[in-house]
């Protein structure tokens, strides 16, 4: 495989180097939609819906958002809300509820947790990390290639998401987290994609903001385009991606 591991930004003969892809697989959070301006809010609104629910102060949300991984106004990508899935949630707010009495078990409390996300959704911001997602999903597109969305998220959650970006019409295929298939980095959305499509996995693109996505990636032998809106994220995933981007309104200029 090619290397393109070269920031967008930094090096503008990036934008010469052309990528071959038939089919593009993008993450959500993140990647479509600014996750920090989406979950920090919802979380807050969940855990203390949870903590309600169980007779304990709201305070310790607190304590479960650090615990998530929030700091301030901003999500740490190595924490468990960024890169986890609704169970390692779970039980992080199971292993807390447990410490203040509360003995609820963790297949309970996975249940509380995934219908205080789903009720809590439609409250907060829902803002696309580029200007008009539409046009660059249109124009792929439009090029003849399939769209196709891989998230660790649940299909309620997504299906909100999207409409409120106004974009869930152009996806060939949604993959969430239902069970049906095991979350990234298992490659097994991507195989099952490609089956579906007669697609070449050389020929197929992941484009996504974390290591997750990139694991995703190689593990299903496709290419990783890693997008950041920071600097430092995008530092960060450049020895790891075959491209590093500011964001996917730069993906019509790469893909061929």
């Amino acid at each position: 495989m090619v290397n393109y591991s070269v920031d967008f930004e930094a090096n503008s003969s990036a934008a010469h180097h052309k990528i071959p892809a038939d089919a593009v697989i993008f993450d959500k959070d993140g990647t479509l939609i600014d996750f920090d301006a989406f979950w920090i809010t919802l979380s807050d609104l969940a855990l203390k819906d949870i903590l309600r629910q169980v007779n304990l102060n709201v305070s310790l949300a607190d304590d479960m958002l650090t615990a998530f991984g929030v700091q301030g106004d901003t999500v740490n990508v190595d924490g468990i809300l960024c890169k986890g899935t609704y169970r390692e949630m779970s039980e992080c707010v199971h292993q807390i509820l447990q410490s203040h009495g509360c003995e609820k078990d963790v297949d309970t409390v996975e249940q509380m947790v995934l219908s205080a996300y789903n009720r809590h959704a439609h409250e907060s911001s829902v803002l696309p990390t580029c200007p008009h997602p539409r046009t660059v999903l249109e124009t792929l597109k439009n090029r003849g290639k399939k769209i196709a969305l891989i998230t660790t998220d649940n299909r309620e959650i997504t299906l909100l998401c999207l409409e409120k970006l106004g974009v869930t019409d152009l996806f060939d295929h949604i993959y969430t987290d239902g069970g049906a298939l095991p979350p990234k980095p298992d490659p097994a959305a991507a195989q099952d994609l490609c089956e579906k499509e007669k697609l070449s996995p050389d020929r197929v693109v992941m484009v996504g903001d974390t290591m997750t996505d990139i694991r995703f990636a190689r593990n299903a032998g496709i290419k990783a385009i890693a997008v950041g809106k920071h600097a430092k994220s995008r530092s960060r995933l450049q020895a790891h991606a075959d491209l590093v981007l500011h964001d996917v309104s730069e993906l019509p200029d790469i893909l061929e």
